[in-house]
């Protein structure tokens, strides 16, 4: 039961289950009668909402589950007070995660596949990367969650600098990586 105030458009974009948690994103106030705004985790057997409440500024759009974070994309800048460009990632008790990828503009669809993340929208850019419209992010079993980051930037993928950093370290000018697992280029689940 999806309310809000008379007159205005009230929509569930996205959805995604957890266990007997479905989660919920669209354009809506209030979920059976309990403030919250665009995104709502309920009880899957009674659709009882639930105190996870991230909050985000506006719709969302996107969402996929993996491990035990939940991935949200849409139109929002801020989850309860803390700035996130159309991407999040929130732990299971509705904080943040470090992640922040910062999208430069709004993500209409995700998915996980494995343990790849895939996301599209409007963006040209995600993090400091050229991203049009579509971008992907490796989880593994890194120190910052993402895979083959070794020139370890928070929010970076697997990318061209990442195998440079690679290179240089392991065989130009050899020196301790900043995290160990970010060498996790594979993204395999042992982190190696």
């Amino acid at each position: 039961n999806v309310n809000a105030a008379a007159g205005t458009y009230v929509s569930v974009e996205a959805l995604a289950v957890a266990g007997n948690t479905v989660f919920a994103g669209g354009v809506f106030a209030t979920v059976g009668g309990v403030p919250r705004n665009h995104l709502a985790a309920l009880d899957m057997t009674s659709g009882v909402p639930l105190a996870w409440n991230p909050d985000p500024s506006d719709i969302v759009q996107g969402l996929a589950v993996a491990g035990d974070k939940v991935y949200i994309g849409g139109a929002f800048a801020f989850l309860g007070g803390d700035v996130r460009n159309h991407l999040a990632a929130i732990n299971p008790d509705g904080t943040l995660a470090a992640w922040n990828p910062n999208a430069n503009d709004r993500v209409y669809a995700m998915v996980m596949v494995g343990s790849t993340l895939y996301v599209g929208g409007d963006f040209m850019s995600a993090g400091t990367k050229p991203a049009i419209r579509m971008a992907q992010w490796k989880r593994g079993n890194c120190c910052r969650g993402l895979a083959g980051n070794i020139d370890c930037d928070p929010n970076d993928l697997c990318d061209i600098s990442d195998l440079t950093e690679f290179i240089d370290r392991h065989y130009i000018n050899p020196r301790p990586r900043c995290c160990p697992g970010e060498e996790n280029i594979d993204a395999s689940e042992d982190g190696v």
